[in-house]
């Protein structure tokens, strides 16, 4: 065996064993209430139902208030610019029920429309 391939398999071995974060899975986010990522089922001005994506969890609706932050696509927005479909944030209250923050993201967002 060359010095070369003996080099070349040790790097493998060093580098395929490594902890190191970059080779790390990022977990999926699937709670939305813990402020991760779900999809609008129906929103209203009073409240947004939104399904998590899991099967063995039920849709979680959460209160909209006056004091509720809004956000679509990073831009100040309300209740009324979120449609169902639309992926979102939810930053609940400490109680889970009142929608504190919500930042919606729409990916087929018409140009400098917001």
């Amino acid at each position: 065996m060359s010095s070369r391939t003996l080099i070349a398999f040790l790097l493998v071995l060093l580098i395929g064993g490594s902890d190191s974060p970059c080779w790390a899975k990022k977990k999926k986010k699937s709670d939305a209430s813990t402020g991760t990522t779900a999809t609008i089922i129906e929103v209203n001005f009073a409240s947004i139902t939104l399904d998590n994506g899991t099967q063995d969890q039920a849709p979680q609706t959460f209160k909209v208030t006056n004091d509720t932050k809004v956000t679509l696509n990073g831009v100040p927005a309300t209740t009324e610019d979120l449609l169902a479909g639309m992926q979102t944030t939810i930053t609940p209250s400490a109680d889970n029920t009142v929608a504190l923050v919500i930042a919606a993201e729409n990916p087929k967002a018409i140009p400098n429309k917001y």
